[in-house]
């Protein structure tokens, strides 16, 4: 679960049309299962159980789960690893 906080008021409706038409993610409907079995060989991540969190005052707060594919964000994670350490100059270059 992902809780993220905005500056201004958001309604669920708002933040779902903006996931909706943001690239690499895909909505989950509330009877779809959004975990990262499903998600296995997708590009896409997968947003689902958007609510507003009520330890936030207004409409400043979401709740929301994220889902992608394990092997995906463990590739991801290996290359910007990689980038960091062997194609980014270290302090003492600069």
């Amino acid at each position: 679960q992902l809780t993220v906080e905005f500056e201004g008021n958001a309604s669920v409706e708002q933040v779902s049309e903006k996931l909706a038409a943001s690239k690499g993610v895909v909505l989950a409907d509330e009877k779809e299962e959004a975990s990262t079995r499903s998600r296995v060989g997708q590009d896409e991540v997968c947003v689902a159980r958007l609510r507003p969190d009520p330890s936030l005052p207004g409409e400043r707060g979401m709740r929301l789960w994220i889902a992608g594919d394990p092997i995906c964000l463990a590739a991801a994670n290996a290359v910007a690893l990689a980038r960091t350490r062997f194609l980014e100059p270290t302090p003492t270059e600069l």
